[in-house]
């Protein structure tokens, strides 16, 4: 990266933030490389460097885009950093991610906050709901460390999962199965974080849960909720409302069935006043061909 380069060979660069150089440096697009200005205002102290009121432009990023996100705090608060691995080093400690670095500079906010909210919520909350809210809390609220979260509470998460074994095999060793609950509770996360945020668990520092009984993590959510039914049942509410279709209803409902048994296909817009029951109709049709 040129600005890095700069850093490296220009003693007066490496005293700016990135924002700073277009005030003393022009970029020299041939050769992908700074160069100090030739025209301006001297500086005092620095002979041969020119200062002009030129304003330097750092591209937004949106939070979500988390290593970017941190990564551009930096470039605005460390003064000439020679490469990526200097600008998350602070004190000569080189931390994993620019975020763990930024937190290290007090950049961040401490995830108190967020600790405190579960530790309210569980008083009251079941474990499915603690699992929503952890994941709308990781999904929109930019926290700094969700990996300490997850461990501080990993066992509130799961706790649904640790009451079910124990009631239907209540000699079994709790122990000897954490491992599974605490998956079944970080797929369960996934769910609702591809649901919200249509990320996966790595993406907010979390360890990706392994796959139980052939379920592929990524698979689609619809498809999932499509096809996850009770024929028994689904054939005994086709048998209870397809009688009570009335004429436009039943013509419909054999225009939309007979299209998928035929494998016709197409695209259909049901239009009509409300309160005409579209969805006795349309049920119907995605129930019998389910």
């Amino acid at each position: 990266m040129a600005f890095f380069d700069l850093c490296q060979k220009d003693e007066f660069a490496a005293s700016l933030l990135y924002k700073e150089i277009p005030g003393y440096y022009t970029f020299n697009k041939q050769n992908g490389s700074f160069q100090r200005r030739r025209r301006g205002t001297p500086v005092e102290g620095h002979p041969g460097i020119f200062h002009e009121h030129t304003l330097g432009r750092i591209y937004t990023i949106h939070p979500n885009n988390r290593e970017c996100y941190h990564l551009r705090m930096l470039l605005n608060v460390v003064k000439g950093p020679t490469s990526f691995k200097t600008l998350k080093s602070v004190n000569g400690i080189l931390y994993p991610t620019y975020q763990a670095a930024c937190l290290t500079l007090g950049l961040l906010e401490g995830d108190n906050h967020w600790s405190d909210t579960l530790t309210d919520a569980r008083i009251s909350s079941s474990a499915s709901k603690l699992r929503e809210l952890f994941a709308i809390i990781l999904v929109f609220c930019n926290v700094s460390n969700p990996s300490e979260l997850w461990d501080k509470f990993q066992d509130h998460l799961m706790e649904d999962y640790v009451r079910d074994f124990q009631r239907h095999y209540p000699d079994a060793d709790i122990n000897a199965h954490l491992e599974n609950f605490s998956n079944r509770a970080l797929l369960a996360l996934q769910d609702a974080f591809l649901s919200i945020g249509g990320n996966t668990l790595p993406h907010y520092g979390l360890p990706s849960p392994q796959a139980i009984d052939g379920i592929v993590e990524n698979l689609n959510r619809e498809y999932i909720e499509h096809t996850n039914f009770d024929p028994v049942e689904l054939q005994h509410w086709i048998n209870q409302n397809e009688p009570r279709l009335n004429s436009e209803q039943n013509q419909i409902y054999r225009l939309l069935t007979d299209s998928v048994n035929t494998k016709a296909g197409g695209v259909y817009f049901l239009d009509t006043p409300g309160g005409t029951d579209k969805n006795r109709s349309s049920l119907a049709s995605s129930c019998s061909t389910a």
